[in-house]
Parts: C-alpha cells; sequence; structure tokens
C-alpha cells in the first residue's frame, strides 16, 4: 500500500519544520523575505531575527558581502577594526554593529568616530 497525497504533505511539513529548526539553532540566515511572501522584517511566521555573528578582525565592505541579505544585526569582536565603506555599506544594508567583549554583554558600535 502506498502513501496517500495527504501522509506525503505531513511528511513534507514535518521535514521543512526540523530544516528551519535546525537553521535557526546553527545561527543560519533569516527565512523568508519580502520577496518570498515573508514579513517586511525578512522573517516568516514572525520569528526574532537571528544575529550574524563574525569572528573577523577586520569588517570591510566585502566582509558585508558574506552577511545574509535581511540582516539587521551582526556581532563582531570588541577590538575588531570597522572600515568607513563598511560602515557606510552597512547603513545602506540596515545593518548595526555590535561589539562583542568577554566583559559584559554586546555594546553598539557607535555610528560615527574613530574606533578603539
Amino acid at each position: 500500500m502506498s502513501p496517500s497525497p495527504t501522509d506525503h504533505d505531513e511528511l513534507i511539513e514535518r521535514i521543512v519544520r526540523e530544516v528551519i529548526r535546525r537553521l535557526l539553532a546553527m545561527g543560519g540566515p533569516p527565512i523568508g523575505g519580502t520577496a518570498h511572501g515573508g514579513t517586511a522584517n525578512g522573517l516568516a511566521g514572525g520569528l526574532a531575527p537571528v544575529p550574524h555573528v563574525t569572528t573577523a578582525r577586520l569588517i570591510t565592505a566585502a566582509t558585508l558581502e558574506s552577511i545574509p541579505t535581511g540582516t539587521t544585526e551582526v556581532h563582531i569582536p570588541a577590538k575588531a577594526i570597522l572600515t568607513p565603506l563598511a560602515r557606510d555599506e552597512a547603513k545602506l544594508r540596515g545593518i548595526r554593529f555590535h561589539r562583542d567583549g568577554s566583559a559584559g554583554p554586546a555594546r553598539p558600535v557607535k555610528p560615527t568616530g574613530v574606533i578603539r
């Protein structure tokens, strides 16, 4: 006896849910997007955005190319250097940087000025 179409749909639904759960657990890219029927913040089903984390010590415009589309928050090392062009590109893409330090919670990167 072969499975009915309903059984296939239920199996596919379970697989999709598991894949989404695993992607979110790994810190994967946001799911959905306005072009694909997601919500305006780029996430399907009202899920909270998953911040992107990078260990790069130098954040350049090229570094931003590896950040998934729709990302709005990126955690960077406490002493990372952020180039002016990367700062400008991030602003255009709506990305905010947060410095991660071992001595406390992440703190936002100042929008202008020299990073020390």
